[in-house]
């Protein structure tokens, strides 16, 4: 594939600067509401950790196809309106305490115990 040339003149050298100092800038807030995760007890209720947590811009894009998937724990279907589907129902990552949509420690700390979560714990 090629490409036509891009044109570089004063209108989109300012035009480019701007972009990415806006993008500098949101990432900056983002990075500010991660660290400072003043949602914490409604990230928790959720069971995401606080790179997945939507309020603190997570980014999440997904194509708009309804999808499913079946839970990884419990074979519980999943249903979603786009394609960036959570992995875990609600009830094993909070059995867990794992995020739903990436599957890491809700608090992404690393776990002393490296006791494996078990397929179909909650025998559903």
């Amino acid at each position: 594939m090629k490409r036509d040339r891009i044109k570089i003149d004063l209108v989109s050298i300012e035009r480019n600067t701007r972009n990415q100092k806006y993008w500098i800038e949101e990432m900056t807030s983002r990075m500010r509401m991660i660290n400072e995760d003043k949602e914490k007890k409604q990230r928790l209720e959720i069971s995401e950790c606080v790179l997945c947590y939507q309020p603190y811009g997570s980014g999440r894009q997904g194509g708009a196809a309804c999808t499913s998937i079946n839970c990884a724990l419990c074979d519980e279907v999943i249903t979603c309106g786009n394609t960036s589907i959570d992995i875990l129902c609600l009830e094993c990552a909070k059995h867990e305490k794992l995020c739903k949509h990436c599957g890491a420690d809700v608090e992404l700390k690393y776990r002393k115990s490296r006791k494996q979560p078990e397929f179909n714990s909650l025998n559903k």
